[in-house]
């Protein structure tokens, strides 16, 4: 049995969404919002960036929570539910989930594919949490 779920509350306007995407592109500089680049090959890409030595602030978050995990842990309590926006393919979630032991893990992106898969992989490794995908626009 399955311990996860997926809420899919990811609603366009597609209208609206085109109108946006042609004035941001016919801007100077164009410009396109951040949340059209997380379908299956900008996720890819993100995560092939987060890997580059160039790209810092995920070697630093993850070293700083490294560290500070335990203090971290203790301060915020465990169970309750551990809410993490942006989750993507929770990969910063499966360092917290054995420390703040929550009872429900509420994982928030606009990834709705990607957020399936890494529910679906992770939560037989902890079955005793009860585990949501939210798949929603937050910007």
């Amino acid at each position: 049995m399955s311990n996860f779920r997926i809420v899919d509350n990811l609603h366009f306007d597609l209208p609206a969404e085109h109108e946006r995407l042609f004035q941001g592109l016919f801007r100077r500089p164009a410009y396109i919002e951040p949340k059209y680049f997380y379908d299956e090959m900008g996720c890819a890409l993100y995560a092939a960036i987060c890997q580059l030595d160039e790209y810092y602030p995920t070697r630093t978050e993850r070293a700083i929570f490294q560290d500070n995990r335990v203090e971290i842990a203790e301060a915020i309590g465990m169970g309750g539910i551990f809410a993490d926006l942006g989750a993507g393919d929770c990969c910063k979630a499966l360092g917290w989930l054995p420390f703040l032991q929550p009872d429900k893990y509420l994982a928030i992106d606009i990834a709705g594919p990607l957020l399936e898969t890494a529910l679906a992989n992770m939560s037989p490794e902890f079955p005793e949490i009860e585990m949501v995908g939210l798949v929603t626009d937050f910007s």
